[in-house]
């Protein structure tokens, strides 16, 4: 007869730490909440950006944003394989002390 080997299973134990967000980010206990935050006076979509007094800057803006994605080989263009889903993008903007333009390509929901 050959003796088996007996394996003793333990119970897996869960944490009992409880998550908190800090309270300096605005949420509240049981509040899931997410904001983009942006100066009045910046646009809040491209349309904005290009109906603006400024579009010049914001152009500007934008066309660094994308030589510095392409300088970075941030990404590459490619088919999209059947059955997949693009991410979306959107621009964000931002003017720091009225003279610096900024103009940010993101990710949208990830």
């Amino acid at each position: 007869m050959s003796k088996e080997k007996q394996v003793q299973l333990r119970p897996l134990r869960q944490s009992e730490r409880v998550s908190v967000p800090p309270i300096r980010y605005g949420w509240e206990e049981d509040q899931v909440s997410f904001a983009l935050v942006i100066e009045a006076g910046d646009p809040s979509s491209y349309k904005e950006a290009i109906d603006a007094d400024d579009i010049d800057k914001w152009a500007i803006a934008m066309e660094q944003e994308m030589m510095s994605l392409e300088k970075n080989q941030t990404w590459d263009l490619m088919n999209l394989p059947k059955g997949s889903k693009a991410i979306g993008c959107r621009w964000v903007f931002r003017k720091k002390d009225d003279e610096q333009y900024k103009a940010r390509l993101v990710a949208k929901g990830y």
